[in-house]
C-alpha cells in the first residue's frame, strides 16, 4: 500500500521502485522484483544496488546469464562492491549453466 501511494505521488523515483523490488524479493516474488528493479533502472541506469538485487531475483528465477550481467553491471558502477564480487564469483564457480562456469574467473 505504501509503495503504491508513493508511486502515485512520484512515479519516476528510482529509489521507490528499488524499495518495491526489495519488498517483492523478501516476499519471494522474484518476477515482480525483476520488474520493479527494471523500472528503477529506467529512471537511474547507474543505480548499482538495483542491478545487484535484480541479479538476485534473476538467480531465483534460474536466469543465470542475466544474473551474471546484472552483477557485472553493478561492479561497473561500484568496482569495490564486495557483494557483487561474491555473487559473481559464486555464479562462476557453481553455476548449473556450464557455459557460465569458470573456476579461474571465480578466483
Amino acid at each position: 500500500v505504501y509503495y503504491s501511494t508513493v508511486l502515485q505521488l512520484d512515479a519516476t523515483n528510482p529509489l521507490t521502485y528499488a524499495g518495491l523490488g526489495d519488498a517483492f524479493l523478501g516476499l519471494e516474488k522474484p518476477e515482480q522484483a525483476v520488474t520493479a528493479y527494471t523500472n528503477s533502472l529506467r529512471y537511474d541506469s547507474s543505480h548499482a544496488p538495483a542491478y545487484l538485487h535484480r541479479g538476485d531475483a534473476r538467480l531465483a528465477l534460474g536466469e543465470h546469464a542475466e544474473a551474471a550481467k546484472d552483477f557485472a553491471r553493478a561492479l561497473h558502477f561500484t568496482p569495490q562492491n564486495l557483494d557483487a564480487h561474491l555473487r559473481l564469483s559464486q555464479l562462476h564457480s557453481s553455476c548449473p549453466t556450464a557455459s557460465l562456469r569458470n573456476g579461474a574467473q571465480a578466483l
